[in-house]
């Protein structure tokens, strides 16, 4: 049966297919409004609650931080973004998550890192090259681009 999943950083075998459903950029949270020029300097300036590097998300917030050379003060590893939400709603820190589909607005503000693809997490849809059950896949299919993940 098909799977929604973060992309894989690796390919996937030839009996598997990926189809990209949604794009998720690499955003700041943080508890006051930031300009996107001023988030090196926030990410080294308050507590950064990371989202964990053994989720897929959690490798790309890791990237931006090795590529833009930051060691901020680390105050917990998470790999729950809603978790990650609410401390940063509390004032405890900010952190560098993907737009999460269940990312809201509110007491959090939410500001694109970069312009680049390389900061980007993909939902994807896996399934087996043949279906075992066309049918149900395209009915799956059609569901999900009609669905606002």
């Amino acid at each position: 049966m098909p799977g929604l999943w973060s992309a894989p950083p690796f390919s996937v075998p030839k009996s598997i297919k990926m189809q990209t459903l949604r794009h998720e950029p690499l955003m700041l949270l943080t508890k006051e409004p930031i300009e996107q020029s001023n988030i090196n300097t926030t990410i080294l300036t308050h507590p950064l609650i990371r989202y964990d590097s053994n989720a897929w998300g959690g490798q790309i917030a890791l990237q931006y931080l090795h590529d833009n050379d930051l060691s901020p003060d680390l105050l917990c590893n998470l790999d729950a973004l809603d978790a990650i939400y609410i401390m940063v709603e509390k004032g405890m820190g900010v952190s560098l998550v993907p737009a999460w589909a269940g990312l809201k607005s509110g007491e959090v503000f939410a500001t694109p890192v970069s312009d680049s693809d390389d900061y980007i997490r993909q939902l994807v849809l896996l399934y087996k090259s043949i279906p075992r059950r066309p049918k149900a896949l395209d009915a799956i299919k059609e569901i999900l681009k009609r669905t606002a993940l």
